[in-house]
């Protein structure tokens, strides 16, 4: 059997840039090409790529060190694994008309020049990818039918029949090994009229040459279903031998254009040769031994047909059809059967019995099948699951002898283990499918909830360069920094997704009132309860209730619920949070009378990337990982969330169970943050960042608050202000090129005098545990994820202030 195709791989993408950055925003661009992007940081390393890996398209940066493009794509041309392969040219001169003429000698398929518009970049390399992935399905087509050709030579090789074919026009195209051998001839080019002269083929007896209209293949190409018959051979040591040839013509899957014909021989010249010596023994007195030879070797025969029957582990047997007066199969007769079949049916005894004695209904579809295999001789195939335990079985029906006797065999072989997988496997890829289609979605809105903001920011850019009134501009400020707020939550959501998937996300736990992360939860989200004009109701316990929690993931939990609740509630909803104490458990609720979640959506609501499509149009669709971020937060604590809703437009009721301290419902102390802040004093201070703007923009703000600030913009200047300047504290960015911000921290420890180092503190875009153990390790004193937030930079530098 044919091994099934493998699958084409997916297609690759090389990358060539020494900058990380400009592979990063290629990555981004062409990520939902879905193929495999492949980096490569210099010439050499692409080199080394297209070596051992086939690409379907490259992009390749013009200036680079060491190895420039155009000296990259040359020895990528010289190569005869990645001749062909297309290269499309990145530059980001302003003049690029230099570089056009080498490029296109070079074979470069384009020129491109930065800025990349992403639309045209994407459009250039999908083509080269549909393009790379055609030709590999080109080639795994040509390979497979290679492999079939083979596979049907050896098939037919193997077969014992002589078979034979031609084409429409009557070119013989097909002699097995067995007419070969039979005639000791190649097909030749000779026309249908001289088969049966140049062939030796001879009327039945052998004597007369056989006609070129009744040749088996010449009456097949004519339309003719040729059965059984009979012909001789002259073959060329001058024997004779009898055949019984049985053909067909040969049509397009249409049915209508003719290919051909085939007609497949079979040698029956020993069985007459036999029959002709049976007729001679009769005559001699040997008849009586030959007849008993025979009787043991039918024996023998009998004794090996019936040990492969009994043990066999397909199920077997043989049945007589029984016809009603119209021609109908309305019964059938047992008349073999093996004990694997019994096992498989739980029948028992069945040999001479009819099915209707044995089974009170039988299946008419069956019957069916029986009675036209009987009749027609056409084979078939079923499925069939019995009733009761989950068993399938494959079963084979073939008549038995011709119609004059309306037998079938039936064999059937369990493959329950099969049909399960491949239930399985659907399940999977419909799952797999609904996954894709939900990430599809969740990318699709995240770029537009990463959008959303920057116009009212770059609006209140233009507003602030012209209002000259404060109030104006101070609701400017305002809306800015909400909108400023609104993509840090975004990001942050996303990096805690992120560090749950990967087990990253720690707990902060210490002993906090409910209370108290009920009031944070709301100082966050009454803004946007009150932008709706909801009504707020609040039905929290008396008692005080404390929780083992991390207070700041906590209020994450409640803040979430509360701004789903306000965002998928109509205008002038209500909305109410309230808890209660349960044995040793707190339930805390938010519930409201907005757009409500179907049934069937509740058991999945708290997936990854699930989104809900709301009812009103104008209501916005989620990320589809708020509610997912809530479940894992809530489960690392040991609790759960639930939902319920009686349906659309019905309102939802999320419910949060967490364990409760012990010792809650009494009166108790609560040590809550505290300590008076510390008096404010000028801090000299020194920000270093890659980043121009990011570095500027808050050296200004240190400045307003009346602190002396500097700037750099790499490590070893860095280090040289520090010299100069003597800084307190060091606000350093840890992804700088040249000398990285861990360096810097490490060299600055080093060139400290008299022990005195300035605070450093590390102020990157990376925020995982593992990011801060690495500042930490490299010397740092704090660490502040971008964009920092100003009170939290305040608060730092007057801790600094209050140090003795």
């Amino acid at each position: 059997m044919l091994a099934s195709t493998p699958p084409i791989p997916v297609a690759k993408v090389l990358l060539v840039d020494d900058s990380p950055a400009n592979l990063l925003a290629l990555e981004a661009i062409l990520l939902e090409l879905g193929a495999q992007l492949v980096r490569a940081g210099s010439g050499g390393e692409a080199l080394a790529r297209t070596l051992s890996e086939d690409f379907a398209a490259i992009l390749l940066d013009v200036h680079m060190p060491d190895m420039d493009g155009f000296e990259a794509a040359r020895l990528i041309r010289s190569r005869a694994r990645s001749r062909e392969t297309p290269i499309l040219f990145v530059t980001a001169s302003d003049s690029p008309e230099p570089y056009l003429e080498e490029a296109y000698a070079l074979g470069a398929v384009d020129f491109l020049t930065k800025p990349l518009h992403p639309a045209v970049l994407k459009g250039k390399v999908s083509f080269f990818i549909a393009l790379h992935r055609s030709r590999e399905e080109l080639r795994e087509a040509e390979r497979t039918a290679v492999n079939e050709r083979a596979f049907l030579s050896a098939v037919l090789d193997a077969v014992q029949d002589s078979i034979v074919a031609c084409d429409a026009q009557g070119r013989l195209t097909l002699f097995n090994r067995a007419t070969r051998e039979l005639h000791r001839l190649a097909p030749e080019a000779i026309a249908p009229d001289d088969w049966a002269e140049h062939y030796g083929l001879l009327a039945p007896g052998g004597r007369e040459p056989l006609a070129p209209e009744d040749t088996p293949l010449m009456r097949a190409l004519s339309g003719e279903q040729v059965r059984d018959a009979e012909m001789v051979v002259r073959a060329p040591d001058g024997r004779l031998r009898t055949l019984l040839a049985s053909g067909q013509p040969l049509y397009d899957n249409s049915g209508r254009g003719k290919l051909g014909a085939v007609v497949s021989m079979h040698d029956i010249t020993a069985e007459r040769e036999a029959a002709v010596t049976r007729e001679l023994v009769v005559r001699e007195q040997a008849r009586r031994e030959a007849a008993e030879a025979a009787a043991q070797r039918l024996r023998q025969s009998e004794e090996r047909y019936r040990t492969l029957f009994d043990t066999m582990e397909e199920g077997f047997c043989i049945i007589e059809v029984l016809f009603d007066e119209e021609g109908r199969a309305q019964d059938c007769v047992y008349l073999e059967a093996n004990p694997t079949f019994s096992r498989h049916t739980g029948l028992r005894n069945v040999v001479g019995r009819r099915m209707r004695e044995m089974v009170s209904h039988p299946d008419p579809a069956w019957l069916d099948a029986y009675g036209q295999v009987a009749r027609t001789g056409q084979p078939q195939r079923l499925l069939h699951q019995l009733p009761g335990p989950d068993r399938w079985f494959d079963v084979s029906i073939t008549r038995v002898g011709n119609a004059t006797h309306p037998r079938v065999a039936l064999l059937g072989s369990e493959v329950t283990e099969q049909v399960r997988a491949q239930a399985a496997l659907r399940r999977v890829a419909s799952e797999l499918a609904e996954s894709d289609q939900r990430k599809t979605e969740f990318l699709a809105t995240l770029a537009h909830e990463l959008r959303n903001p920057l116009a009212p920011l770059r609006n209140g850019l233009h507003l602030l360069r012209h209002q000259r009134d404060p109030q104006a501009s101070a609701r400017t400020w305002a809306m800015m920094d909400r909108q400023l707020g609104h993509m840090v939550r975004l990001i942050d959501d996303l990096m805690d997704i992120g560090r749950v998937s990967t087990g990253k996300l720690d707990l902060k736990r210490r002993r906090v009132l409910l209370r108290e992360l009920v009031d944070n939860a709301l100082e966050s989200t009454q803004a946007a309860i009150e932008h709706a004009h909801h009504a707020l109701s609040i039905e929290l316990p008396d008692e005080p209730l404390y929780l083992d929690v991390d207070a700041t993931r906590i209020e994450q939990v409640i803040s979430n619920l509360l701004s789903n609740a306000a965002k998928y509630t109509p205008a002038h909803g209500h909305i109410t949070l309230g808890a209660r104490a349960e044995a040793s458990e707190v339930h805390l609720w938010v519930q409201d009378d907005g757009m409500g979640i179907d049934p069937g959506d509740e058991a999945r609501i708290f997936q990854m990337f699930t989104q809900l499509r709301p009812h009103q149009q104008d209501m916005p669709a989620g990320l589809g990982i708020g509610l997912a971020l809530v479940r894992a937060i809530t489960e690392l604590h040991g609790g759960t969330i639930s939902v319920h809703s009686a349906g659309r437009g019905a309102g939802s009721r999320f419910t949060v169970v967490l364990p409760l301290e012990a010792g809650s419902g009494q009166a108790g102390k609560h040590a809550g943050p505290g300590g008076a802040a510390p008096g404010e004093a000028t801090v000299r201070v020194l920000v270093v960042d890659d980043n121009h703007d990011a570095a500027e923009t808050l050296a200004m703000i240190l400045q307003m608050d009346g602190h002396v600030a500097r700037v750099a913009h790499e490590g070893r200047a860095a280090l040289q202000l520090a010299r100069e300047f003597d800084p307190q504290v060091v606000f350093l960015d840890i992804g700088m090129p040249g000398m990285d911000g861990y360096e810097v921290a490490r060299a600055m420890r080093r060139q400290a005098s008299d022990g005195r180092c300035p605070v450093l503190v590390a102020l990157t875009g990376w925020g995982a545990k593992d990011d801060v153990a690495l500042a930490k390790a490299a010397g740092f004193d704090h660490h502040l994820t971008k964009p920092a937030d100003v009170a939290a930079v305040e608060q730092l530098l007057a801790h600094v202030t209050a140090q003795p």
